[in-house]
């Protein structure tokens, strides 16, 4: 079930998702979200392991419930130590990022945050 993103009345902002994880040899969902009540989000995912790399995909839904998703950011590596940002302008309803082991099980973080401008 995806986590919902609820913009703050004081200035459009919604409280930063964040989450911390170690890949594994399946995919499996760094974050989440429902985004059905921002219009721009902003994605960060950074590679904390010292040595090894792991992989991502990004993938968006019109609709929360919606069962067809698009894969806005195909498998992408990430080596040791770096980062991504990932920012879309469009209202959507759902944003799934999805981790995988790259050349070994690596640590992860990620902080997402919307915003309302309607």
């Amino acid at each position: 079930m995806a986590t919902q993103l609820k913009p703050q009345l004081r200035d459009g902002l919604t409280a930063p998702y964040r989450d911390t994880g170690v890949t594994t040899a399946s995919y499996a969902d760094a974050a989440d979200l429902d985004v059905s009540l921002v219009d721009k989000m902003n994605i960060y995912l950074k590679n904390t392991h010292a040595t090894a790399s792991l992989k991502y995909k990004i993938s968006t839904s019109m609709h929360v419930a919606s069962g067809h998703q698009v894969v806005d950011v195909p498998e992408t590596t990430l080596s040791a130590g770096e980062d991504a940002q990932w920012y879309s302008e469009l209202p959507l309803g759902r944003i799934q990022v999805e981790v995988i082991n790259g050349s070994a099980a690596s640590a992860w973080e990620l902080e997402a945050i919307g915003k309302v401008v309607r």
